[in-house]
């Protein structure tokens, strides 16, 4: 593994946690938050390794072109989607799925890690 992977997944692991903490405390828009870093790190390597197209900014741009990326299936581009589109206007998600499960997902597929249940 290089270090610029280790370096990834090191900070991808952090997110996860950071993620996992803020729903055991209640704070779903930061769950959420952290959820998506995570995989906007996890698009970003894949990205860059693969030589896919310039890596972006920041996560949300990571997922929005993950969105438009077919060989990566629907199942990941579907979390994605969930990932990016906005809290309405309350601040409830559009979706149920949990984000943390969006993230491990489009992780294991881009990293092929096996993260195990989050």
């Amino acid at each position: 593994m290089n270090a610029r992977r280790e370096d990834t997944i090191k900070v991808i692991n952090e997110e996860l946690a950071n993620a996992r903490l803020s729903r055991q405390n209640g704070n779903r828009g930061r769950t959420r938050v952290c959820a998506r870093r995570a995989a906007g790190w996890a698009v970003g390597w894949y990205v860059e390794s693969n030589r896919l197209a310039e890596t972006h900014a920041n996560a949300l741009e990571h997922l929005r072109w993950l969105e438009t990326y077919p060989p990566a299936g629907d199942d990941v581009r579907e979390a994605a989607t969930r990932l990016v589109t906005k809290l309405d206007p309350d601040g409830n998600p559009a979706f149920e799925q949990d984000p943390i499960e969006d993230a491990r997902l489009i992780i294991q597929e881009l990293l092929g890690l096996d993260l195990g249940p989050l």
